[in-house]
Order: C-alpha cells, then structure tokens, then sequence
C-alpha cells in the first residue's frame, strides 16, 4: 500500500541537545493514528517538523 507519510531516521536538536532521536514512522493512505506521550515528550516537535517539510515540497 501507498505510504501516505514516511519518516525514517528523524533527528531532531536543539543548542545540541537531542529533543527526537531516530524516528521511524510510516501511515499510510487511509489509515488513522493518533500521537500521544507524556508532556515535553517531542509530540508538537514532531509535528511541527512534519508540517514544515509538506510545506516545502
């Protein structure tokens, strides 16, 4: 099936501090998932970085 959303090996720093480190997601077309994590576990990180790089492509 088509992969609606790849991400693979995702590094996320900030000032050299890692905030994410190595992730791996794939959801694909049709398919629902929801994000969920304790509080400054890196869920608004992720979507922020997600939705930045739609932007430019």
């Amino acid at each position: 099936m088509f992969s609606a959303l790849c991400i693979s090996n995702l590094n996320i720093t900030y000032n050299k501090v890692p905030i994410l480190e190595d992730i791996n997601l794939e959801v694909s077309m049709g398919e629902m998932m929801a994000l969920v994590g304790a509080s400054s576990a890196g869920k608004t990180t992720l979507l922020r970085h997600v939705s930045s790089a739609a932007k430019t492509s």
